[in-house]
């Protein structure tokens, strides 16, 4: 139960934040992307062998090269658990995103459903993410697509 006006101002915030850092992934607006984060973040996400501290800055190659090579991507974030405390919070939400590629004329998607957790500040006006982990929980469809969409960003960015 929430305790003040400000309380639920902070959680929607925080819940729009996540929510515009989806839209700015599947609409390819790497620059509102790169503002939904602190400078410096921790990263956990498959598209990375293992979890890292960076700047934003060096991750944005990262997050274009597993998302630019699909034709489509639809990141639908639901279910979003935030607890806030002062300028810092913590949220957990689920993730479904689909992605698709013709490969050959025909459509082929790729289907990833999991568990974020996210940690963000409040600062520079609004709530940034400063840490972002992504565990994967299924995977449906055909997951030879992604290596098609990263190669077929390669080869455009070659």
């Amino acid at each position: 139960m929430h305790d003040s006006p400000r309380a639920l101002a902070d959680e929607y915030a925080v819940i729009r934040a996540i929510t515009e850092l989806a839209r700015a992934q599947d609409d390819r607006d790497w620059r509102r992307f790169q503002d939904a984060f602190t400078d410096e973040i921790l990263i956990s996400v498959p598209s990375l062998p293992e979890p890292r501290e960076m700047r934003t800055a060096d991750y944005l190659p990262f997050a274009r090269r597993a998302l630019e090579g699909y034709d489509v991507t639809h990141h639908q974030v639901t279910n979003h658990v935030v607890e806030v405390a002062g300028d810092r919070a913590v949220a957990g939400a689920d993730l479904r995103a689909v992605h698709q590629l013709a490969v050959d004329g025909e459509p082929r998607e790729l289907t990833v459903g999991g568990r974020y957790r996210f940690v963000l500040v409040n600062e520079r006006g609004g709530w940034r993410i400063r840490e972002r982990s992504l565990t994967v929980r299924y995977m449906l469809g055909d997951p030879a697509v992604a290596e098609r969409a990263r190669q077929r960003f390669d080869e455009a960015n070659a």
